[in-house]
């Protein structure tokens, strides 16, 4: 991706970026009664980022790394720290169009081939299971959950492989980690 190129869409898409957010921001205060006090609020050339009580949103766009002809408008919810808001109904209608995905960052590095190797064990996931010959990531496809899970030393990131659903991602990304606690993981989710 060629930096020139990205200012120019992050230019180019600042309005549509401003527009989102404002969109977003109304409903919030329409669906969870935030007060102004009560965000705070950054704007920046096609990015902005809009903190509530609850959760931390960033809106962004940028070219596509894949397709240089195209752009990609990315919403991003960075941190929940109102747990319940991931089975908060209006929550998920107002983000069911925006998030197609779930990313979990480790506060430390992960050791992936000992855990790859507890997850060939089990005969109902091994065989949606592909990982790097060094053991440094897996991809571990479940068509029975619907979703795809991309780990990394560093990260996980889930998404479902059919049509994107807020609510389904959130209750079968959970199952996974389930599956994954098998297989010696251990989570402290946490907010900060």
């Amino acid at each position: 991706m060629h930096e020139a190129a990205n200012a120019f869409v992050r230019r180019a898409g600042s309005q549509e970026v401003r527009d989102l957010t404002q969109s977003i921001h109304g409903e919030l205060r329409h669906q969870f009664g935030y007060k102004r006090k009560e965000f705070d609020f950054r704007d920046e050339e096609g990015f902005t980022c809009l903190n509530t009580p609850g959760f931390d949103l960033e809106i962004r766009i940028d070219q596509c790394m894949n397709d240089p002809k195209a752009y990609l408008l990315e919403t991003r919810i960075t941190c929940l720290r109102d747990p319940a808001l991931a089975e908060n109904s209006a929550f998920i209608d107002l983000f069911n169009p925006l998030c197609h995905r779930l990313d979990i960052l480790f506060n430390q590095h992960l050791e992936l081939a000992e855990k790859i190797d507890r997850l060939e064990t089990i005969p109902e996931i091994a065989a949606g299971l592909d990982y790097a010959p060094d053991a440094t990531s897996f991809e571990l496809r479940l068509p029975s959950l619907d979703c795809l899970l991309e780990v990394t030393e560093t990260e996980m990131h889930f998404q479902l492989l059919t049509l994107p659903n807020l609510r389904k991602l959130l209750e079968h990304s959970q199952r996974i980690l389930k599956i994954l606690t098998k297989a010696g993981f251990e989570f402290t989710l946490s907010a900060e």
